[in-house]
């Protein structure tokens, strides 16, 4: 049997329980959410479907060791004590990452720069010379963090973040994250319905993402390449045949149907090629319409997605009319929908005049967000809950 070892998925604040959900199809164990991140087992070969696979985690990092250390000899005797021959070879390259918090370290390049010092002298005292470090396409990536004096050194096993799929390669003016857009999908229940609506597109993310999931295409499957590859206990052999099990689980006979509209027609045209390159162009129908006049059908079965602008790029009062116009239309379009609408602008927020459902504390890169979930329904909220009570008798 094939020896497992420990990971951490890095992932949003507010999406670790979609993460651990997903490390358990893929077979993961002692799966233990924490905080922007999900810890788990994995022998090899899960782990390389995983990291192939998994769409709302954007880096997963093995914890080599812990130490403390509460000055920079000790940081830098810590970082020394490690063999590092056995994660790195001495012609190889390598790069830093650091982040710090409390007062006994407060500057991350500092730690970043004593903790390369430190593994640069192990090799030249062991053997005379040093890998090198590169910046832009490193072998290894190593992660430290410190708190007060607990300091953690990690391995990145991806290099370039999971949210960088390749297939955007065109944005609009604020691009939601593909991990966060695929959490979001993940959260909202996407798999159960048959029918999405992206009303506010932008660059096509949701959709693109929407398609994805639902043909069970892995988002990282092409990738060129990851930095576990230059791993010594890298196996060649299990990540085949986790690549091939992934290929052969796509499935392009399932039914289902995806519009995105947008008023710009250049960000539709963007949109339309980057589901070209991640090869959904057929899974979606791309309109040019305003969000108060959607083009829409009468589906009962679908999920309404949006990410509106905040207000960094509008003016306050366009921001508050633009969410009024929102709750217009979603009172008027999208009956029988559950709508989903990510915002870091709880002022505007209210503009929708409707109660939410749900909310969610989420995180778009660093501003602070709330996930809304609204269930539009006709008539008054009596009626639809005596209605939803009817329907599970």
């Amino acid at each position: 049997m094939a020896h497992k070892s420990h990971w951490i998925a890095k992932t949003f604040f507010g999406l670790e329980d979609v993460v651990a959900e997903e490390l358990e199809e893929f077979g993961a164990t002692d799966i233990e959410p924490i905080k922007r991140a999900v810890a788990f087992s994995a022998e090899p070969k899960t782990l390389y479907k995983i990291l192939m696979g998994i769409r709302s985690a954007h880096f997963v990092l093995k914890e080599l060791y812990q130490f403390q250390a509460s000055n920079p000899e000790e940081l830098y005797q810590g970082i020394m004590s490690r063999n590092w021959d056995k994660h790195l070879d001495v012609d190889g390259t390598f790069k830093v990452e650091s982040v710090c918090s409390g007062d006994l370290f407060t500057h991350s390049k500092f730690v970043a720069l004593k903790t390369k010092d430190a593994i640069a002298d192990y090799f030249r005292d062991r053997f005379d010379k040093r890998p090198s470090v590169d910046f832009d396409n490193p072998q290894l990536i190593v992660h430290v963090h410190i708190n007060q004096d607990k300091v953690r050194v990690l391995l990145n096993t991806c290099n370039e973040p999971l949210f960088k799929r390749s297939y955007r390669q065109e944005t609009g003016k604020a691009p939601i994250n593909e991990c966060l857009a695929a959490g979001i999908l993940l959260k909202a229940g996407w798999k159960k319905y048959d029918t999405l609506w992206d009303p506010m597109c932008g660059a096509g993310t949701f959709g693109i993402e929407a398609a994805m999931i639902k043909r069970n295409i892995a988002p990282n499957l092409d990738r060129r390449f990851f930095g576990i590859e230059h791993w010594p206990d890298f196996v060649k052999d299990d990540f085949v045949a986790a690549k091939r099990e992934l290929r052969n689980q796509i499935d392009g006979a399932v039914n289902f149907k995806i519009n995105a509209s947008d008023i710009d027609r250049r960000v539709l045209d963007a949109a339309r090629r980057n589901a070209e390159n991640a090869g959904v162009e057929h899974d979606i129908k791309y309109y040019r319409s305003d969000i108060r006049n959607p083009l829409i059908t009468d589906d009962e079965n679908g999920l309404v997605v949006v990410n509106p602008p905040y207000d960094h790029r509008l003016n306050p009062q366009n921001i508050l009319d633009l969410y009024q116009a929102m709750g217009d239309s979603f009172k008027k379009n999208f009956t029988g929908k559950k709508v989903y609408v990510i915002s870091s602008n709880r002022e505007a927020m209210k503009n929708i005049a409707l109660r939410p459902s749900k909310k969610h504390t989420v995180f778009n890169g660093g501003l602070e967000c709330m996930l809304y979930k609204y269930e539009i329904f006709s008539g008054d909220l009596k009626s639809h809950k005596s209605k939803q009570n009817r329907d599970k008798s």
